[in-house]
């Protein structure tokens, strides 16, 4: 036997040394070659480190037959994938079928020659060859995709991080910038969330009715008009929907009692990512009325 390790190996199944020798000789000088005479010993050298590039198998052995070793083989994670030929007598009765379904890749018989054993061994360990190329590429196509996918994924989870971080400064800055603006205005201007609670309230606003910024965030809108009028201010705020204004002419409330004549304008919007009503309140003097109260006529 030869023991060059960059032949390609096989492995010779015949329970008649003499047969394996035969076609040892034939083979020799080519390949590694490996010996067994029963089935066991067998799959025992196909599973092993060294595992055969290519199967020569008997057909008719005692203990276990060639169909059952194939069998066996083909149930093994490590040697499924190895081509088996057949060894059969000339003459016997064939079930080349049977061997094909069962996955051999091809047949030689007895007597042997050694020519055609050659060329057999040689197309099919070509093929396998081929095989194997393709399968590695394929295999290592296959990593690079998943590991591009997982780049790809990462990116896209870094850029819905990034985009999420940068929406979440413009809308800051787009707040401070509106509190600035709003903080500007000589009218009052509060900011309402769903449940009817002041979230925002001009500096003027406090400042005229004498509360904090903190006292007014913990009252409801209509916790600044006068009990008798809250009715009349319910109705201007239940009428607020898209594109839907409200309005009244009530006085608000300050904190020493004070009425304070104004006109209220109440519209849906925006504001911190939530859905509010903007209050826009002007002070009159007198019976002079302004553009609020005209909205609501």
């Amino acid at each position: 036997m030869n023991d060059d390790p960059e032949k390609q190996r096989i492995l010779i199944v015949d329970d008649e040394p003499d047969n394996i020798r035969i076609l040892a000789e034939a083979l020799a000088d080519d390949y590694e070659l490996f010996g067994a005479t029963n089935g066991n010993e067998a799959i025992e050298c196909a599973s092993g480190r060294e595992r055969p590039d290519l199967i020569l198998l008997d057909i008719i052995m005692p203990d276990m037959n060639g169909y059952e070793i194939l069998k066996a083989l083909k149930a093994g994670t490590n040697t499924r994938d190895i081509p088996v030929i057949f060894i059969t007598v000339m003459g016997r009765e064939l079930n080349e079928l049977r061997g094909f379904e069962m996955g051999a890749v091809d047949y030689v018989m007895k007597p042997f020659s050694p020519a055609i054993v050659r060329e057999r061994v040689r197309t099919h360990l070509e093929l396998k060859y081929y095989r194997d190329y393709l399968e590695d590429i394929v295999h290592k196509r296959t990593d690079e995709l998943v590991l591009s996918n997982r780049r790809l994924r990462k990116e896209i989870l870094q850029r819905k991080e990034i985009k999420a971080h940068l929406e979440d400064l413009v809308h800051e800055r787009t707040r401070e910038n509106l509190e600035s603006l709003l903080n500007s205005l000589d009218d009052f201007l509060f900011v309402l969330n769903r449940e009817g609670y002041i979230a925002f309230a001009t500096p003027v606003a406090e400042k005229r009715l004498g509360y904090s910024q903190e006292e007014l965030r913990r009252k409801r809108m209509l916790d600044l008009y006068p009990p008798d009028t809250r009715t009349k201010v319910s109705d201007a705020l239940a009428r607020v929907s898209p594109g839907e204004k409200g309005a009244c002419d009530v006085p608000l409330l300050a904190k020493d009692g004070t009425r304070i004549p104004v006109e209220s304008l109440f519209k849906r919007g925006d504001w911190d990512k939530n859905e509010a009503i903007f209050a826009f309140i002007r002070e009159i003097s007198g019976q002079t009325r302004g553009p609020f109260s005209r909205e609501k006529e």
